[in-house]
């Protein structure tokens, strides 16, 4: 059901400045999904993509694989062993899927009903794969500013975790939560 409005929506942004909700005539889109809509939106439109194929298919590739890479860079930053920056990458791919696992070999089936962060959810809410690359980016700055104390850097990363609510708010909501704490 979440994939037909995200369509939509990319549609919208598509063929509309600024673009309106698909079933509400005439009320612009607003909601805190439109920030990957436009990017979505504009890839399809710049380079004449097909619709469904760039939203279900290329994006959730596409962020996999920047996730991946600010995994990377994050266990760089940090100084981690190559061996745990394996272990780190590997759980981050993988640990979601386990669940999976889990009810198939309780007799269960696969059941999809239920998930953590996985690959499979970026397939499911592209939205929410795209939170978590703006939370690790976020994380990147920060680890950054950890080892240089520049200002500027921890501005930056200050604005990026404010911006990961308009991705999703449930990242959002645990980001926000964790730098209250830190604070």
């Amino acid at each position: 059901r979440d994939n037909y409005l995200h369509l939509s929506y990319i549609n919208q942004v598509v063929k509309n400045f600024p673009p309106m909700e698909p079933g509400l005539a005439g009320k612009p889109i607003t909601n805190y999904h439109y920030w990957i809509h436009i990017v979505v939106g504009e890839l399809k439109r710049v380079y004449n993509l097909p619709l469904i194929d760039t939203t279900m298919r290329y994006i959730p590739l596409l962020l996999s694989f920047l996730m991946c890479l600010s995994i990377i860079s994050l266990a760089q930053l940090l100084k981690l062993s190559k061996s745990l920056a394996r272990w780190l990458l590997f759980f981050f791919i993988f640990s979601g899927d386990f669940i999976y696992l889990t009810h198939l070999l309780l007799g269960q089936g696969i059941v999809f009903t239920n998930y953590v962060h996985s690959n499979i959810a970026l397939f499911i809410n592209y939205p929410y794969g795209a939170s978590i690359m703006v939370l690790l980016s976020g994380l990147n700055l920060f680890a950054l500013w950890l080892k240089t104390k520049n200002k500027i850097t921890l501005f930056l990363a200050a604005l990026v975790f404010g911006t990961v609510i308009e991705f999703k708010v449930n990242t959002g909501f645990f980001v926000l939560s964790g730098l209250s704490f830190f604070a």
